[in-house]
């Protein structure tokens, strides 16, 4: 998958721009991938499904590009991925 950009849950994002694998991408957010819708165009954001039960911080970053609508009342956790779409 392409990846855009890192998103740190400590506030940091840094661009990337290559292809990863989906063990690239796991290893990446600490487990299971989740999609998420986002609002910049033609891009999705990739983070942990399991993030709240492993008990991961919110990512205040990604959690603001969270489309609306999709019911997010606890954030996104962890690390996160920004991908082409």
């Amino acid at each position: 998958m392409n990846v855009v950009s890192t998103i740190y849950a400590d506030g940091r994002i840094e661009p990337v721009h290559a292809t990863w694998t989906l063990a690239q991408m796991q290893a990446f957010v600490g487990g299971y991938i989740e999609r998420v819708a986002c609002t910049v165009a033609h891009r999705a954001l990739i983070c942990d499904e399991e993030g709240l039960l492993k008990e991961k911080p919110v990512n205040l970053e990604a959690t603001k590009l969270v489309k609306p609508g999709i019911l997010m009342d606890q954030g996104l956790r962890g690390d996160c991925l920004m991908v082409k779409a």
